[in-house]
């Protein structure tokens, strides 16, 4: 994965995991106390936390929130394996025809746009200027969107995102980026690092919002089948539309995390190729041909590296 978890004395843990941990945990105590769901367990003082507002009551409460959001981290990778559609029995495989589709539809447009475009130069003619931005925009959206094979879509709109990102240094540069991505780390200066960082907790927020949100959703519609009564009819409303919109926040936010980290192989590939023992490419193919060599070498553990490729020619 192209990024780090935080830890607890970061920033980013107490935005990105420890504020949707709080507002998770006051609305599912709601959620209970309006129910009347409450353990019969739990001591007087704690029942301050909605009848009160006493400050040990919320005391209680933020010390919740902040285990739920350790425990965010532990999940994180699971929670982003489910969201994404991977797992043989994952449920988003249930509608993951719906991705096919649009990206069947996507790639006719794209083929009728570029026919058009060849026609154009074919003419010699200068394409409209409408016609040159939708086509940009179109294959930007190509881009960043969906991987470049059929065969490697996910079943969710948000996996097909990384996977879109993730599929960047194996076309570009022949290279398997997520087994020679902790390399490329160790080369990274620190503000790169901080940078990715960043990008990457605005996802990690988006999607703990996303799965709290389904976790009360669920939590609401068990209540209300046990105590046979609705309360707050609204609720489902505004839950299903908080993970309508923070589902799509996260697919932006991926988007601009995955920049982030294209970048970085643009930039700092060759650092790392200098700092593995390596001199300068003589060519783009040879390039290619090193970082396909290279990426199997660390991959399977092959014993023999890439050999140095001749000084160019003057």
């Amino acid at each position: 994965m192209y990024g780090r978890i935080p830890s607890l004395y970061e920033a980013n843990f107490w935005v990105s995991y420890y504020l949707p941990a709080l507002g998770f945990t006051l609305l599912a105590y709601r959620l209970l106390a309006r129910f009347q769901h409450l353990p019969s367990w739990l001591p007087d003082w704690f029942h301050s936390l909605t009848v009160r507002g006493d400050l040990w009551g919320l005391e209680i409460a933020a010390a919740i929130a902040l285990a739920i959001a350790i425990l965010l981290t532990k999940v994180h990778r699971s929670v982003l394996a489910f969201l994404k559609g991977e797992g043989r029995f994952n449920p988003w495989r249930l509608v993951g025809r719906i991705e096919h589709i649009n990206h069947q539809q996507l790639l006719h447009e794209v083929d009728l746009l570029e026919e058009r475009m060849a026609a154009y130069q074919a003419q010699g003619e200068t394409p409209p200027l409408d016609f040159l931005k939708q086509r940009m925009r179109t294959l930007l959206f190509a881009e960043q969107r969906y991987p470049e094979r059929h065969l490697r879509l996910q079943p969710t709109a948000f996996g097909n995102v990384l996977r879109a990102f993730e599929a960047y240094p194996r076309i570009v540069y022949n290279m398997d980026g997520l087994s020679i991505w902790s390399r490329l780390l160790a080369v990274l200066p620190n503000d790169v690092i901080d940078r990715l960082d960043r990008a990457k907790s605005q996802v990690d927020f988006w999607l703990n919002v996303w799965i709290l949100s389904l976790v009360i959703l669920l939590s609401y519609a068990a209540n209300t089948l046990l105590s046979l009564r609705i309360h707050w009819e609204w609720l489902p409303v505004l839950l299903i539309g908080l993970a309508l919109h923070s589902s799509w926040q996260a697919r932006m936010a991926a988007v601009d995390w995955g920049h982030h980290v294209k970048a970085a192989f643009d930039v700092y590939r060759h650092e790392l190729r200098r700092l593995s023992g390596y001199g300068a490419p003589r060519d783009p193919a040879a390039e290619r041909e090193f970082w396909g060599q290279y990426s199997e070498a660390v991959m399977f553990r092959h014993p023999s590296m890439p050999a140095e490729d001749p000084a160019p020619e003057e």
